[in-house]
């Protein structure tokens, strides 16, 4: 009789704890109850020792009484925070500790004894039970209608998310199909300027200005559909960098000497630093292409007057490819959405781009596994810095 009881109180404490979920709400109720559940069923080896009449079935129904204030304080703080439920709940404990209550009292012979207060505990337990089936239930049902919501939430992002992803992929496809067409009416535009530039030899000196100017355009619509193309390519899951031998000090002269076709009165210096591999494999035509973009991001957005700075530096197996412009920066509110596709910040409104220079930087360092990155320096000053792993091209001795 006395281990089932214990075992009775120690199962209703537990399963009472688990309903309301103490240990996710009050930790601390949670630890005194499992301590209360740990002396219950500890208690009835009091009999072992002649003490269960004195000590054991006193401390069970202390026990009891302190884990049930536990369970209906608990409940109390979830009727306060408006928990659907828990209001069955607060008048559950309240009946049965009156009910339990009355019974002690008339044990004490502070009521008088007759068949109303001796079995009061009865109805008690009964409406006990049936109030807190009630809560347990309607937090159930709440607890399913949430789950039920979460899920129709989840599935309607997922087809959201995937909507956006065809809307992305059928506007990378449309891109890429009138990128593609342009390059062969652009080559004819640019071989024509050419022809009528050497058949106007003799024209005035304005009008050899604005073929110049025409031809750079054409130029610069070709760079722009090369580049978008590039971003393209390198979209592929399984796109893989042609690598081949370079010499990065040789890839940067190289690109500074691209950016000068467009940008002939700016100032480029290049330093490097003297722990540069002399030769490394990466895809050239790839890391060229984002040192002319941030070249000439650079010259686009900063000062005529200021220099641009490519600063070479390699630390173990990691090359840096660091380009700073004293330009306007970029404000903080965009720098997380810097190297986006089709994301430009408020200082190149007012000049010409389609905001894929820095996202096809972003992913050549990608498939090369680096990366690119944002800083501002001393004075304004806008940092670029690519990060590429190498490793030395050994030299066989002959």
């Amino acid at each position: 009789m006395p281990w089932t009881l214990a075992t009775t109180i120690a199962t209703i404490q537990v399963v009472f704890g688990n309903a309301l979920a103490i240990a996710t709400y009050q930790p601390k109720i949670s630890k005194f109850l499992w301590v209360l559940t740990t002396i219950t069923m500890l208690l009835p080896l009091t009999r072992e020792f002649d003490a269960y009449a004195t000590i054991g079935g006193p401390g069970l129904q202390t026990t009891f009484m302190l884990g049930l204030l536990c369970t209906a304080w608990a409940s109390f703080r979830r009727w306060r925070s408006k928990v659907n439920g828990a209001g069955y709940l607060v008048i559950a404990h309240c009946a049965f500790i009156v009910s339990l209550l009355v019974g002690r009292l008339t044990f004490l012979g502070v009521l008088e004894a007759n068949a109303l207060t001796l079995a009061a505990w009865l109805p008690g337990l009964i409406a006990f039970l049936f109030l807190v089936h009630i809560g347990i239930v309607v937090k159930a049902r709440e607890d399913y209608s949430n789950h039920i919501a979460a899920r129709n939430d989840a599935m309607a992002a997922r087809a959201v998310y995937a909507k956006e992803q065809n809307m992305r992929q059928d506007q990378a496809n449309f891109f890429a199909f009138v990128a593609h067409e342009l390059r062969s009416p652009l080559a004819v535009i640019i071989i024509g300027l050419q022809n009528i530039h050497r058949e106007l030899s003799g024209a005035a000196e304005s009008v050899h200005a604005r073929l110049k100017r025409i031809d750079r355009a054409a130029h610069r619509m070709g760079e722009l559909v090369e580049r978008h193309l590039t971003l393209q390519r390198m979209a592929i899951a399984d796109f893989e960098p042609t690598l081949s031998e370079i010499d990065p000090q040789q890839l940067a002269i190289d690109a500074i000497a691209d950016v000068k076709e467009e940008f002939p009165h700016r100032n480029f210096d290049c330093v490097a630093g003297s722990n540069i591999f002399p030769e490394v494999r990466l895809d050239c035509a790839l890391v060229q292409t984002a040192l002319v973009n941030l070249l000439g991001n650079a010259a686009r957005y900063s000062s005529p007057r200021e220099p641009i700075l490519l600063k070479i530096t390699q630390t173990d197996s990691i090359l840096h490819y660091q380009v700073t412009d004293y330009g306007p920066g970029v404000p903080a509110a965009e720098r997380s959405r810097l190297f986006e596709i089709f994301k430009r910040s408020v200082h190149s409104q007012s000049t010409v781009g389609f905001g894929i220079g820095l996202a096809t930087v972003r992913r050549v360092a990608e498939v090369h596994g680096g990366k690119v990155t944002y800083t501002e320096g001393d004075g304004g000053a806008a940092i670029f810095t690519l990060t590429l792993p190498v490793a030395q091209i050994e030299t066989e001795n002959p």
